[in-house]
């Protein structure tokens, strides 16, 4: 018998995947719906296995999972499956890159739940098909797949509307800091004004 620890946002896709986990003879008592109350609530000798939403409303799971394991909070070898609902081959590179066991696209997670919670466990590996990318053919597309999570993470809470002070609370970071990783972004993917930045990201597959 497995512990999960589940990050997710949606309280209804919790109880269903606790449901279909606690039937396949896992345990799944604890949940968090916000990056910030794993940051501190989750206790590493208590989780067997970690599965994280990657979109979350506060700070995006690769960030989350960079920082929980920098801080002690995830043992090094506690297998990750991250879900997203962006299967772009750049998503799942850089996902592979942070080092998780596993990634699902929220389309196929009630289905093929089960099946990877089963392989990353026992040492798997479980990745979506995918396109080879392109290096070398697109700078931008270089430069986004070894971005740091940090500034993905402030590219998110941009995306979403969140104001500089708002994201530099979130992440822990000044507002001057957020400026600085905001100009980095742009400079890094060719972009001249948020919009651009945005339109970019979602061209290469970063949002």
């Amino acid at each position: 018998m497995a512990r999960i620890v589940l990050i997710e946002p949606s309280r209804r896709d919790f109880v269903t995947l606790r449901r279909f986990l606690l039937d396949h003879g896992h345990q799944c008592d604890v949940h968090f719906k916000y990056a910030r109350q794993a940051l501190s609530g989750l206790d590493a000798s208590e989780c067997d296995l970690l599965v994280v939403t990657l979109e979350l409303p506060d700070i995006h799971g690769m960030e989350l999972v960079t920082i929980l394991r920098r801080d002690g909070r995830l043992k090094p070898t506690t297998p990750v499956l991250v879900c997203s609902r962006l299967g772009s081959p750049l998503n799942i590179q850089r996902a592979i890159r942070i080092g998780v066991s596993g990634f699902l696209l929220m389309d196929d997670r009630p289905t093929l739940i089960g099946r990877a919670v089963d392989a990353v466990l026992a040492g798997g590996k479980v990745f979506p098909e995918h396109a080879r990318l392109p290096l070398g053919g697109d700078p931008r597309l270089d430069s986004a797949l070894v971005l740091p999570t940090h500034l993905v993470a402030v590219l998110h809470g941009l995306h979403r509307g969140r104001s500089v002070a708002s994201l530099a609370e979130i992440l822990a970071l000044s507002g001057a800091s957020i400026g600085q990783h905001k100009r980095q972004l742009m400079r890094k993917l060719s972009a001249t004004t948020l919009e651009e930045l945005f339109s970019v990201s979602e061209e290469i597959g970063l949002l």
